[in-house]
């Protein structure tokens, strides 16, 4: 069931013997650099399978995701060879399938959200509910009543976490009583 899922996400068309150690490879290669994970699978429909994988060290091929990732300055040596390794993998296994890549990024859209409700939207939303103010929570009932529809006035909640987010409590990290 896991690869299924998997497979959807990646927009992989069919089952394949090798689909579970490419799944296995983008597990590990997310691990190098730390990546939004919505962003990351939201942008991964736009990657063309006609892309040509570059031996040499242009990160050209990463354009798509590119914006998934907090620190891209980290995408050298060992890692970007993982990156380019795993996006061979998937190109290949993209060009088994006679899916077109709009057919695939249609489908790969209707199971990779672009919107989710992140900590630091909840938190702002709470700060500003606490002193009256509940528009927040109103537009973000809105946004999240559609999350995997283009809607192109709440383009700024489809962004990775702010830098001040990163260590503030409610933002970043939860307690149990969160």
């Amino acid at each position: 069931a896991y690869q299924q899922m998997m497979r959807e996400i990646l927009g992989q068309e069919g089952t394949y013997e090798e689909d579970g150690r490419l799944i296995e490879q983008l597990e590990e290669v997310l691990h190098l650099t730390e990546t939004d994970m919505t962003i990351f699978f939201r942008n991964l429909a736009h990657f063309k399978k006609e892309t040509t994988i570059e031996t040499s060290i242009d990160k050209a091929f990463l354009n798509p995701v590119l914006s998934a990732f907090y620190k891209p300055e980290e995408l050298t040596g060992k890692v970007l060879e993982y990156w380019k390794n795993w996006f061979i993998n998937y190109t290949t296994r993209l060009n088994v399938s006679s899916r077109s890549n709009e057919a695939r990024k249609v489908k790969m859209n209707l199971v990779n959200p672009k919107y989710v409700l992140r900590n630091y939207m909840a938190q702002v939303a709470i700060d500003a509910a606490d002193n009256g103010d509940y528009q927040l929570v109103k537009d973000f009932l809105d946004l999240l009543r559609q999350p995997y529809a283009e809607q192109p006035k709440m383009e700024k909640w489809f962004a990775k976490r702010p830098e001040w987010a990163r260590n503030k409590v409610g933002c970043s990290m939860l307690s149990c009583s969160s």
